[in-house]
């Protein structure tokens, strides 16, 4: 039997409390199911720590572009999965490009799975971005 290759998008890291406890949790039980869920967050740990720290903005930049750009080279592993999860967003700041671009595609077929509050701003991103 084929194992079923999930790639699932995140904006924060293992350590955030979103992908915690609506992606991470359940690798261990998907994989004992036949499916290979592969996480890609947009934050590495250095940067979710950084980012809520005041000041730093030229490292801040510099982090974040560089987290962009291998965000953008992690697209490439998409083609390759059967299935792709994003969780709130591919990219954490701006319009859903990079998410209209995958769907132009009929393959492979996107889940989204929101926070029940998305419509509403969210505290903790505004109190970090605030922070810069």
């Amino acid at each position: 039997m084929n194992r079923l290759k999930v790639l699932a998008f995140s904006p924060v890291p293992y350590e955030g409390a979103g992908c915690r406890f609506r992606i991470s949790q359940f690798v261990p039980d998907l994989a004992d199911a036949g499916i290979d869920l592969t996480v890609a967050p947009f934050y590495d740990r250095e940067f979710f720590h950084l980012v809520y720290e005041p000041g730093h903005h030229v490292r801040k930049a510099i982090n974040f572009t560089a987290l962009a750009v291998k965000r953008l080279d992690s697209l490439r592993d998409a083609a390759e999965a059967d299935v792709i999860l994003v969780y709130r967003e591919i990219f954490p700041l701006g319009p859903p490009l990079l998410e209209r671009l995958l769907s132009l595609r009929s393959k492979p077929p996107i889940v989204y799975d929101f926070d029940d509050a998305i419509f509403l701003p969210a505290s903790a991103r505004r109190t970090a971005w605030s922070a810069c």
